[in-house]
Parts: C-alpha cells; structure tokens; sequence
C-alpha cells in the first residue's frame, strides 16, 4: 500500500513519468548519437545565456564571441571556466532575466563558503528522473525500506516537520552523519544485523565506518542494494562494504551545484556518466584532460 501511495505521489509531479520514458531510450545511445544530442542541447543553451543571462552576454562581448562561436563542447575552451569567487561576486548577474527560479538549495561549504544555487522545475524533474533510473537499476523501488546516512539539514521546525512526513511517505529513516558516534554505530550495526534495510545509502565514509563496525562485532548481513555518494569509493573500502553489509553496491557521483552526474550500473565497471544533463569534463591532478577514466 505505502509503495502505491509513493508511485501516486511521484506521478503527480509533472513531467516525470515522460522524462523517464526518454531516459530509458537515450540510455542506450551510441558515442555518435550522444556527441549529436549534447551538441544539440548545447547550442540551446547558448543562445539562452546569451539572450538572458547578463553575465554571459558581457563575457561574450569581452572575449569577442557570438553564441556562432561556440557550436561543439570542444568550443567551449573559447570560454572561461567559471569560478566559485565569480558566481559569489556575481550572483544577481548569473540570473537568467526570462527564468523565475522555483527551487534553491545551498552546497556543503566543503571547499569554502556554501553557494546558494538556484534552479527551476525543469532541473529539478531531471534530476529526479535519473536517480529514479539508478534506483531501478539496483533493484530499489521508491517505498521500499530505506536507511539513510546523511548530512542533517533540519535547521528549523519547519525543515524538521518536512523530513518527517517525507520520511513516513517514504518508508526512509535518516541518520544525522554529523551525529555518528561509537555508540550510535554499534547500535546501528547491531539493529541491521537484525534487521536490514532493502537500501542502504550514504556518504561513503559512513558506510565503511558501519561496515568497520560490523566487523569488530563480527556481524554480517545482506542489504539487497546499497548506495554511496559524496566521496571516492576505494577499493578496500568496497571490499569490507561487501563482506559485512551486502554485495550490491553501487557508487554515484554528484555535487550541490549540479547533481545527478554518474551512477554505477549492475556491471560494476565504472560511472555512466548522465550526459543528458552535463558536460563533464575528466582532469588529472595536473589539470590535464583524462584521455581514459572510470566514468563512461
């Protein structure tokens, strides 16, 4: 009944049921029709920034380019990379003058200062459908038991009021990562142990430290999926996740500015990368361009 009553509630966002139906198709498409479809989608958006956005217009003006200029992801070297100091001195600038942003949220502050980004339903709905492919290709249906380990953002009555309904809509329960102690982890692991979720998902150090937990308890379970963000996933970590809390685990990469940007599939050989929603540019730590990487 809870799973009807979630299936329901999605249904009546607008748009998500068609957005997925198209994501399914262009999951599949060759590099050919992927290079097609981003030059396309880019092409768009330039002409957007460049009608819309003052920021955008005054640096085309500057660099001596028209929205003619820039016609592959290739040309957009032509531009400069935006900077985190750039979006803080020039926030009202960045706004689009023909948009009335629906949505914001704020970033982590991990490098620094939290940016507030602002976005529309458009953004919010595709961001939404590719999470709703992953979680069907790990076999977790939106209802499902559901044990979270995330950063707590419940900064008010009414954030707390929020998270609880959505919690109880769910079928979730989220654990403040701030708040994890020794204590709170053996109580975790032991209640797992017993009782195991059909996900797990959190910020990777927080599953290992679990997992870590669960084996100096010498406890073991089986979570039909488990899912780890917000950082990288080392191997070894990966093998004790395994050994203690389920096979199936499968790595996603995301930030605060974008979201939804790689996920893992069932073959466990790298990220798909989301190319119906970025550009994703691959660097070493040279600031080289990676001619090969984990992400596909």
């Amino acid at each position: 009944m809870r799973k009807f009553i979630v299936q329901r509630f999605l249904s009546l966002k607008k748009g998500l049921n068609k957005k997925i139906y198209k994501l399914k198709k262009t999951e599949y498409f060759s590099k050919e029709e992927i290079i097609n479809y981003q030059n396309k989608k880019l092409k768009k958006l330039i002409n957007h920034v460049y009608e819309n956005v003052p920021y955008y217009r005054n640096i085309f003006i500057k660099y001596g380019l028209t929205p003619e200029s820039i016609k592959t992801v290739q040309d957009l070297q032509k531009l400069p990379i935006l900077e985190k100091k750039d979006i803080q001195n020039n926030a009202k600038e960045l706004k689009a003058e023909n948009i009335k942003p629906n949505y914001s949220r704020t970033t982590s502050g991990s490098t620094g200062k939290p940016l507030k980004i602002f976005f529309d339903y458009s953004n919010k709905i595709i961001e939404i459908a590719l999470v709703q492919i992953f979680n069907y290709n790990m076999g977790y249906n939106i209802g499902d038991k559901q044990l979270l380990i995330w950063g707590g953002h419940e900064n008010n009555f009414r954030d707390k009021i929020k998270l609880f309904l959505k919690q109880i809509i769910y079928n979730s329960k989220l654990i403040n990562s701030y708040e994890l102690s020794d204590d709170l982890l053996e109580k975790l692991a032991i209640k797992i142990a017993k009782s195991p979720p059909k996900n797990l998902r959190g910020y990777t150090s927080a599953i290992y430290m679990l997992a870590k937990k669960m084996e100096e308890l010498g406890l073991h379970t089986n979570v039909d999926s488990i899912s780890v963000s917000a950082e990288q996933l080392f191997n070894y970590q990966r093998q004790l996740i395994k050994k203690h809390l389920g096979e199936n685990i499968y790595d996603q990469y995301g930030c605060g500015e974008t979201n939804s940007l790689a996920f893992e599939c069932s073959e466990h050989s790298g990220l798909h990368h989301a190319f119906e929603h970025s550009i994703l540019e691959v660097e070493d730590n040279f600031g080289n361009k990676a001619k090969t990487g984990k992400i596909i």
